[in-house]
This record gives C-alpha cells, structure tokens and sequence, in this order.
C-alpha cells in the first residue's frame, strides 16, 4: 500500500499532523508544480514520502484548536489515486493496517461447517449458517428426487397436514458438463424445506415413511439437512399474505412489478379471492416466509410511508392493506 494522493489547495508552505507524526507540506509555485510531503521516517530523521501534483482549489479556511482561522491545505481523500509509493522502508502512517485489510479482501475465508462449496447465498451471515442445536431439534429438511422440473407450486402443493413452512429453496438439476468432467450429474431436482416447528418435520418424515407423500409421481428421498434450522417461536405469521386494495395496486401484474423491484422470490400461487366496487382481493402464497413474505408484507407498510409519492398515489396506497394467511401446508 502507498502512501495515499492527497488534494491540495493553495498554500506555500505548512505544517499538518498526520496521526501522531508531524509532516512538512512544501507546495510548488506554479499549478503544474509538485508538493513535497516530508515527515520522520521508522529511525525518526526527515524522509521524504512522495512527490505529488499540486491540485489548485479554491482557498479553504480551517479552524485550529484555540479558534483562530487560518488558511492552509485542506486534505481530500482521492479514491481513484494509483500507488505512487513503492520504496518499502519509507515510512507510511497506518500502512500495516492499509496492508492487513488489503490482504483480507484477497484472501479466500473459510466457510463455516457444513457449507457445501456450491451454496451461492452468503456464508457468513449467521442466519444462513447451521444453528447449534441438536439434530432430533432441527426443522429443517433435504429432499432428493424431486422432479426436474419441480416448482414451488409442486413441491408446496404436495405437503399438507404437516406444518408452515419457513423457507423452500429448490435446486435443478446439474447436467453434466464438460468443464466439469469429474462433476457427477443430477438428473432430479433437491429442495431444502424448513418447517416452523419440528412437528412438522416429523410428519412429513411419517408420511414418507408410510408411502403417502410423493411430487408428480417422483418419490422424494428425505433425510436431515446439515444446515440445522431451530424453532421458531409460535406466532400468526406463515408465507401466505392476503393483500385488498384498489385494483390499480392489487393485482398480480402491478404487485410482481413492485416486489421485483425490493427482493427475490418465488411463488406458489396467486389467487383472487374478490373483486368489488374497485377493490381487489387477493391470496399470495409465497415459496418462504423468510426473506419473502416477510419483505412483502414490509415493503407495501413502507410504501404507504413513501414521501415522494404523489397525493393520488399516496391516497392509493392508503387502501392497501395486508395480513397473514393460512399455510394450506399447516396442521388442521
């Protein structure tokens, strides 16, 4: 890391405190000059850091410590300077951390236990990483041969009687590849199904056990996810969200717009429930609550709130209201 490019204005000469070292600013005359930075180098004698172009601004006044203005260089940070010092034994003020956090951004982390190097989502944020319980606690499943074309609408549909879901991600197949050679393909699909609670894991497991649960004729293979899920607490909320409102907002066009444009998801089904008098009911049933229903039913609150909406819109949106659903997945 170099000693950083610094924008200057005008001033002969002066004196900064960079950290706790007391650097020299020595400035050209003329525009197309060059200002000399010099300061103690690691034995404490003056060394000179670098030679950069003096960039001529308007003369910028800074307060001192006992309040009295005076005229000097006001220092700018300049993002797109290139390194312009190469000579290891000067000394640079804070370079060490500079080098640290550089080579911190290079260097490949570990990824945490369990996490298969194919998982695409962030590996670091906690919420992602298993959760330190044991397994017979765990609510969160991996299904195999599943359909290769297996959608949420499928997979979701096939469930029932078992418990709400907390998240579904589906994985297609892998084909084989020859940039992969070695790579063995997966002609089915896989999902990752996480219940709420653990019953529902265990009635889903009975029922596959007992040859009651199968997606368009494929039999899925069941067993523990590594990735471990905990409970969530028992709560009203599940994937499924009715949405009333003018039917300008509320319909399936207009509101798939809106939500692309705040977060990722997947659906089930849409349903309209009623149309009457201008308003518009409607049954969204998302692939997850996390990261989706729960975004959805957030972003259309915060919307109401928007200030730059404009009065007939904001009166719109004032009509929309949302609220949780039935899981058709959960017990009856």
């Amino acid at each position: 890391m170099g000693f950083p490019q610094w924008i200057l204005a005008p001033s002969d000469e002066t004196q900064h405190t960079y950290g706790m070292h007391r650097l020299s600013i020595q400035r050209g005359e003329g525009s197309g000059d060059t200002t000399t930075v010099t300061g103690p180098n690691r034995l404490g004698s003056a060394s000179t850091f670098q030679s950069i172009p003096a960039v001529i601004s308007t003369s910028q006044a800074e307060n001192t410590a006992n309040g009295r203005v005076r005229f000097g260089p006001v220092y700018r940070r300049n993002q797109a300077s290139p390194q312009v010092l190469g000579n290891r034994d000067v000394f640079v003020p804070m370079d060490h951390l500079n080098e640290y956090r550089q080579n911190q951004g290079t260097r490949e982390q570990p990824r945490p236990n369990g996490m298969s190097n194919n998982y695409a989502g962030n590996v670091y944020l906690p919420s992602n990483q298993s959760a330190n319980i044991p397994e017979r606690h765990s609510t969160s499943l991996w299904l195999t041969n599943l359909p290769p074309d297996c959608t949420h609408w499928r997979l979701l549909g096939a469930i029932r009687n078992c418990g709400k879901i907390y998240a579904a991600v589906i994985n297609p197949p892998e084909l084989p590849s020859p940039r992969h050679p070695f790579h063995r393909p997966h002609t089915t699909s896989a999902a990752k199904l996480v219940f709420f609670d653990r019953e529902g894991v265990d009635r889903l497991w009975a029922k596959s056990q007992a040859g009651q649960f199968s997606v368009d004729g494929y039999v899925p293979l069941l067993r523990m996810n590594r990735i471990r899920s905990k409970p969530q607490d028992p709560t009203k909320r599940c994937r499924v969200l009715h949405i009333s409102g003018p039917s300008e907002i509320v319909n399936e066009t207009s509101l798939n717009s809106f939500f692309l444009g705040k977060f990722t998801y997947e659906l089930e089904a849409v349903t309209t429930l009623s149309v009457c008098c201008g308003i518009t009911r409607q049954e969204w049933r998302f692939g997850s609550f996390r990261c989706q229903a729960e975004s959805a039913l957030l972003a259309i609150t915060r919307e109401k709130h928007n200030p730059w909406l404009t009065n007939k819109d904001h009166a719109a949106w004032n009509q929309v209201h949302v609220h949780y659903g039935v899981d058709p997945c959960d017990r009856v």
